[in-house]
């Protein structure tokens, strides 16, 4: 494949209220698997560097990308906004499975797997989606937040009814023992390299019990802090690549 070859549009359809925005970046004779990255805007490939390296990875290995607006833009308001009784987890998983719903009406999963790749609270996004649609295939969750108290952001929240209904310790038994790669640095402050690993530990755990645990792997690159690197791109293409969804 030619990187002249790919194909890049930007649109949005209507759901409810509001309008999801979305990228489309794939070549023209692609019939690969489908990665849904949730991000701080619809122009990713233009607004970031590191999240287009991504995506031109994903796509010059013969996926379909397609990148979506997920509109947890400032955790602040989001932090506001869940103290107010606001469930930002529900819309997410709502305007998830809209996505992937019009995705299959549209044919973009050639390959027959769809796959989520999220960053940082987005890593949580992906996660917690994988437990309630039983369409995602895999998930990719890079520098992942596993647990929002830990957000200084979100400091002291820890009994707030949402943040424990949508604690994603509670929903690993609805992962199905589907594949999982969890990439932390050796010393993320922001979201915690520790609670990072113990909660990969936590799904393989829940995965012995079918004899899955495989299914599950863990990376600890060395670097540190919570900072996207082409290094943690190229360890999760290898990953996708070692279990064919590339």
């Amino acid at each position: 494949m030619r990187k002249a070859d790919v194909k890049v549009c930007e649109e949005s359809f209507k759901f409810a209220d509001e309008s999801i925005d979305f990228v489309l970046m794939k070549h023209e004779q692609c019939n690969g698997n489908l990665f849904l990255v949730p991000s701080f805007s619809k122009s990713m490939f233009a607004d970031d560097n590191l999240l287009n390296y991504l995506a031109e990875k994903i796509t010059m290995s013969g996926g379909t990308v397609l990148t979506f607006h997920a509109y947890w833009n400032d955790l602040e308001e989001e932090s506001k906004a869940i103290r107010e009784g606001r469930n930002i987890f529900a819309e997410s998983d709502n305007r998830i499975n809209k996505i992937i719903e019009r995705c299959l009406e549209y044919g973009l999963n050639k390959g027959g797997n769809i796959i989520l790749v999220g960053i940082s609270r987005f890593g949580f996004m992906s996660l917690h989606a994988l437990s309630q649609n039983s369409n995602i295939k895999a998930v990719v969750g890079l520098l992942p937040v596993t647990y929002w108290p830990v957000l200084k952001e979100f400091a002291g929240m820890e009994s707030n009814f949402l943040i424990r209904k949508h604690d994603l310790a509670s929903r690993v038994q609805y992962f199905d023992q589907r594949d999982i790669l969890i990439l932390v640095t050796q010393n993320d402050e922001r979201v915690s390299t520790t609670l990072g690993i113990e909660f990969a530990k936590h799904i393989k755990l829940e995965y012995e019990k079918t004899g899955s645990s495989e299914r599950c792997d863990l990376k600890v690159i060395e670097s540190q802090g919570h900072q996207l690197t082409t290094r943690i791109i190229d360890d999760a293409i290898d990953w996708l690549v070692a279990k064919k969804y590339l």
